[in-house]
């Protein structure tokens, strides 16, 4: 799908083929994802979405899959989330321990960055903010916005949260 975007993006193919093949993955994954959840305790919870204004939510759905893959219980609320939606859902999950925001055009920066600040009114400074995306190339740009972490890729968050949590645990502990 990320080839398929960049050949629209330099006018190669036409939108509506960008569109059904965003459309017949989205398709996939939402057969996949009941196969993702994992029985038993989980190492926290994950709250995903895309900020107010980005209407891409195909890259949350497949993070949120390995995320769960990966031991973590997810509360994917898609895209175009407003900042007071982030609030509302890390106010009614248990055992928060990561909030992943999304921007995959840079038009949605603003609006990640006003999540971001709203978020970290409301939640506790040992819960993790990721903001991550086609968009936001690297950790420092990922920190000027307000964000703890960045990830290039779901194998990369997933690894980021358990490096981040494990050294977070052996602070307290020592």
């Amino acid at each position: 799908i990320v080839s398929i975007g960049a050949q629209w993006r330099r006018g190669e193919i036409d939108i509506f083929i960008e569109h059904r093949a965003t459309g017949i993955a989205t398709r996939l994954v939402g057969q996949l994802g009941a196969r993702c959840a994992r029985r038993g305790r989980t190492k926290g919870t994950v709250v995903l979405g895309g900020p107010q204004g980005e209407t891409h939510a195909l890259a949350v759905s497949m993070l949120a899959d390995v995320i769960r893959l990966s031991g973590y219980e997810v509360f994917d609320l898609g895209a175009d989330t407003p900042a007071e939606s982030f609030v509302s859902a890390v106010r009614n999950v248990d055992g928060l321990v990561a909030v992943g925001v999304s921007c995959f055009t840079d038009l949605s920066k603003d609006s990640a960055q006003e999540a971001i600040a709203s978020l970290r009114k409301k939640i506790d400074e040992s819960v993790v903010v990721f903001l991550g995306g086609a968009s936001i190339p690297d950790q420092e740009t990922a920190q000027s916005l307000g964000a703890d972490e960045w990830a290039r890729d779901a194998r990369d968050f997933v690894e980021t949260l358990d490096r981040v949590l494990k050294e977070r645990s052996k602070q307290r502990a020592g």
